[in-house]
């Protein structure tokens, strides 16, 4: 989603986006900077789209189209790009399934030739399959031992309760063993057809010619109807929720999860910003509360997720398990606190110059910009919708954060999740935790003093493990530490956080598109989260992604 602006602002490539007679959109966009191609194709299909007792087939399906085609033998997609001096993967979210390649523009037809094969003619081979499977289950046990992944999996788990966000993309254990070839050909042939598809193509190459490739290649694809289930509408939370988990980690994690729209909605734009004030960087509102000023934590950061459905606005923080309670009391109070008083000008300037930038880092590169057109086309069905959102982020004012922060930063809509060593005592209980985020609904950070004052028949013990913050100082809980990377929204087809997957595609670390990818961030982490470490710099982008918005975009 990342516009071209600065030095291309003044000449914009040109886009052009058709649809083939099968149903197939096609998006193209010649950019003759640098001799270098990408291509990508976008299935609008994704773990959310799986039934629960197939939970983890969208992502083992993606592995396997690098494993044979009808043509290809094992080895020969990846070698035949790799020998061209390109790179191929993919990435899985719960939304979408995405196959992108880079190539020397001189090897753009077969860069198209190899992705058109895998998605149309993949052989599923039972031996394969098999030694496939047994790498997710180590990707997944590895996830476990991750505290970026058991955080998020653990918050996603607790706020849905309904919708399949609840799942992680790479799905569970017991889901994994009990993948079949029946099941792999079935989600293959419920979601793989044109209809279902978006090609983008974007890079140094003649379109006219390009055309005549795909319809070549993908023109005779047959479309058929798409057999989507119904994603059940997740029910407003009404009250809020802790969740205790124990790993053997040194630090303490603390994530903060609020219910927020889809992608779709207006306020999209201006949750990034929110999230930008509250914990992105070392002059954030609480990074300088909990790891500056107060040295509760060691790390904290804020990000929007914003998929095609209803995402979440989550904090976070790392830290001792000792100072839990009082991290939490800070980033309540610095919650309340900007629910109640105005961002000031250089905050929401800051933002807003941060958030644009991310869209000319992403511009920089053919890569950068097929994932921003793939997800613009695929979730707002623009393919200029960058320029929607950038005029809703240098329109947004200092009121309108307020009322975002007022509007989805409520204690009923609130989700808690506590990471502890597992030789640590109890840190929060279910009462002490509603009694602090009484706070955020008495329109004033004034109460979280109150709310101490109200838990004064506590025991002293109790008080000490929580009651006074110094200074009333906030934590904000990150969904979990940049560099342990947040579990990732989207997973690469190597099980690691997917690069150009999930919306995390802007760079930074505070905001996640969901859905698309891009660099490593926060937003990454969140759609990469669903999975397992950050692939490459591509797949960690959405994390992902989708848009990972800010994952996602």
């Amino acid at each position: 989603m990342k516009a071209r602006l600065g030095k291309s602002e003044a000449a914009p490539a040109a886009t052009t986006v058709y649809r083939l007679d099968n149903g197939l959109t096609v998006v193209l966009r010649e950019d003759h900077f640098a001799p270098v191609s990408a291509l990508q194709i976008w299935v609008k299909a994704g773990a959310a789209d799986e039934m629960d007792p197939e939970a983890g087939v969208a992502h083992v399906h993606e592995h396997m189209l690098f494993k044979g085609t009808e043509r290809r033998a094992v080895g020969e997609i990846a070698s035949e790009i790799e020998s061209a001096g390109g790179r191929i993967n993919a990435w899985t979210s719960w939304d979408q399934t995405v196959y992108h390649v880079v190539v020397a523009s001189r090897h753009t037809d077969t860069a198209l030739d190899v992705l058109a094969d895998a998605v149309r003619h993949s052989s599923f081979d039972p031996v394969e399959l098999d030694r496939e499977l047994g790498v997710v289950l180590e990707e997944y046990k590895r996830g476990q031992d991750s505290p970026g992944q058991r955080i998020f999996k653990a918050m996603f788990d607790a706020a849905y309760t309904a919708h399949p966000y609840r799942r992680p993309v790479i799905g569970t254990e017991e889901s994994i063993k009990g993948l079949t070839r029946e099941k792999v050909l079935s989600f293959f042939k419920r979601f793989y057809a044109p209809n279902n598809m978006v090609l983008i193509a974007v890079g140094d190459f003649d379109s006219d010619h390009l055309k005549k490739q795909i319809d070549a290649l993908l023109g005779d694809f047959e479309p058929r109807p798409i057999a989507r289930p119904k994603r059940p509408v997740e029910p407003p939370q009404r009250e809020l929720r802790l969740r205790t988990e124990r790993m053997q980690v040194r630090e303490a994690h603390l994530a903060l999860g609020f219910h927020i729209p889809s992608a779709e909605h207006e306020d999209a734009p201006l949750l990034d910003m929110l999230a930008f004030v509250l914990g992105e960087g070392e002059t954030s509102r609480l990074y300088r509360r909990l790891v500056i000023d107060s040295q509760l934590a060691t790390a904290a950061s804020a990000y929007a997720y914003t998929p095609p459905d209803p995402g979440m606005f989550m904090v976070s923080a790392s830290l001792e398990a000792s100072d839990l309670v009082k991290a939490y009391e800070a980033a309540i109070d610095e919650l309340a606190r900007i629910r109640n008083e105005p961002v000031s000008d250089e905050e929401l300037e800051r933002a807003r110059a941060n958030l644009e930038a991310d869209f000319v880092y992403q511009a920089e590169t053919v890569q950068g910009q097929a994932r921003e057109l793939g997800y613009s086309v695929v979730i707002h069905g623009d393919p200029n919708y960058d320029r929607v959102y950038l005029e809703r982020i240098r329109s947004a004012t200092a009121a309108d954060l307020e009322r975002v922060a007022r509007t989805y930063l409520r204690s009923e809509n609130l989700t808690i999740v506590e990471l502890l060593p597992e030789d640590a005592p109890a840190a929060l209980d279910h009462d002490k935790a509603l009694r602090v985020a009484a706070a955020l609904d008495r329109g004033s950070s004034e109460g979280v003093a109150v709310a101490r004052a109200e838990g004064g028949a506590q025991s002293g013990a109790a008080r000490a493990g929580g009651a006074a913050t110094a200074g009333g100082e906030t934590a904000a809980p990150e969904a979990t530490s940049r560099a342990e990377g947040a579990e990732p929204a989207a997973v690469g087809s190597d099980g690691r956080a997917a690069e150009a997957g999930p919306p995390a595609a802007s760079g930074q670390a505070s905001v996640v598109k969901a859905g698309v990818g891009g660099t490593a961030n926060a937003a990454d982490s969140a759609e990469a989260a669903a999975l397992g470490e950050a692939e490459s710099s591509e797949a960690a982008g959405a994390a992902a992604a989708d848009h990972v918005r800010r994952a996602g975009k």
